[in-house]
């Protein structure tokens, strides 16, 4: 037979992990409406234009780890508008893991996979206008140390005598810069 003692304790030890359990709720639907909005802030900055803004917005719910593949997606939306491709691509990858099926991440990564392999035509070009037999280039593709300094890479390898050459009086497109003589090409 159970006391009134013991009734009593019951009684309490329930109100307790219900009252424990209410404010552990409570405490997840505000981390969850606040990174709601700090979301909602990053799409309205990407709306009005101001990609920027909407990336640190973004990235900082990455940092946060309230990982979706929308997130992702928009990411790589955001960095494609700053002409940042390797980045873009690398968002589009991330939605894809997280949602193999998400048509517009798997469409947008294809855009951006497009936009380096115009740079690398264009770069063929260069070497075909220089009669620069000597030239091989290699890629786009991902760098084997994918992040170095919160800068994700990509890489076109010139390999040649006069590499350089291609290069002289060429423009990168907004995103690319060269690495002469890299200490690893790994």
């Amino acid at each position: 037979m159970i006391g009134n003692a013991e009734r009593a304790w019951r009684s309490r030890s329930v109100r307790v992990v219900f009252l424990t359990a209410s404010l552990a709720a409570f405490l997840a639907m505000s981390l969850f409406a606040q990174s709601d909005a700090e979301f909602m802030r990053a799409n309205q900055a990407y709306a009005q234009g101001h990609f920027k803004e909407a990336i640190d917005g973004y990235e900082a719910l990455v940092r946060s780890g309230r990982w979706n593949a929308n997130l992702f997606y928009d990411l790589g939306n955001a960095y494609f508008r700053t002409s940042d491709f390797g980045r873009a691509i690398l968002n589009y990858e991330r939605a894809l893991a997280l949602e193999r099926h998400h048509p517009e991440a798997t469409a947008n990564l294809q855009m951006a996979r497009d936009e380096a392999h115009a740079l690398e035509r264009k770069l063929h070009e260069r070497i075909r206008q220089l009669g620069a037999t000597d030239i091989e280039l290699i890629g786009p593709a991902p760098c084997f140390v994918r992040k170095v300094r919160g800068e994700y890479r990509w890489q076109i390898v010139l390999k040649g005598t006069e590499p350089h050459d291609v290069l002289r009086d060429f423009l990168l497109p907004l995103g690319w810069r060269v690495d002469v003589d890299p200490m690893d090409l790994l």
